[in-house]
């Protein structure tokens, strides 16, 4: 049994850090596909979609600090970003795409994921529909319609989601975000590293920054939370 968030984050970082490679080899892990994200994380007790509101699910996500921490990065940034077309990549519930139209009023909004059922739930209460454009789609094959955004995004964000692919996906994400990168574009770039079951690809800092380098990004800057700006 996985204790709740709430309960985790109730012990110190410094312990949680410590042991954390002790709890990743005990946790015990989900088969990764569509049909677990579908039906037991966002239709399922985890999430609830049908029964949700962004309203409630936006408070509950500020209420644990992620509007914060999104904001505390971005104002981190040495350089300063104004994105036309912002990627956000296996968006979940759009909280940063919907919290990042806050601060930038002229960007349009891109967002995709897997799961049919967040990707409807974002569609239903997306708060900026003039300027985004939502679809069900794939990591290792970022399109839409017949657009295959080759050099398309000038911003795009990935965070909290490496660390739920497989090792195949994983390496075609990486491909695929830099594919889909102009060049002079930036990649914001986070991996979780709660002991969840649904994390099954937790890497050192190092690889994951490493990965990414080699895939032809460059890091620009270590911002906080451990997250990292890299470019084209």
């Amino acid at each position: 049994m996985n204790p709740p968030t709430w309960m985790r984050q109730l012990v110190p970082p410094p312990v949680r850090n410590y042991f954390r490679p002790l709890f990743y080899r005990l946790q015990t892990k989900i088969e990764y596909s569509q049909d677990f994200y579908e039906n037991e994380y966002h239709k399922g007790a985890r999430y609830r979609l049908h029964e949700r509101t962004i309203a409630d699910l936006t408070q509950e996500w500020e209420a644990m600090g992620w509007k914060d921490k999104l904001y505390r990065c971005l104002d981190a940034v040495d350089i300063p970003l104004r994105p036309k077309r912002w990627l956000e990549a296996a968006c979940h519930h759009g909280k940063t795409a919907f919290w990042a139209s806050e601060r930038y009023p002229e960007t349009c909004f891109y967002m995709f994921d897997f799961s049919s059922p967040a990707v409807e739930f974002c569609k239903k209460f997306n708060p900026i529909p003039e300027r985004s454009v939502i679809w069900q789609g794939d990591l290792t094959d970022i399109r839409h319609g017949g657009e295959g955004f080759d050099g398309f995004f000038d911003m795009i964000t990935l965070l909290d989601v490496t660390e739920h692919l497989p090792t195949d996906i994983y390496r075609k994400t990486v491909a695929e975000m830099y594919r889909v990168c102009m060049p002079g574009g930036w990649l914001l770039l986070k991996q979780g590293h709660e002991i969840l079951p649904e994390h099954i690809h937790i890497l050192s800092e190092e690889q994951l920054v490493s990965d990414f380098v080699s895939a032809g990004f460059r890091l620009v800057q270590r911002l906080p939370d451990r997250t990292y700006l890299l470019t084209k």
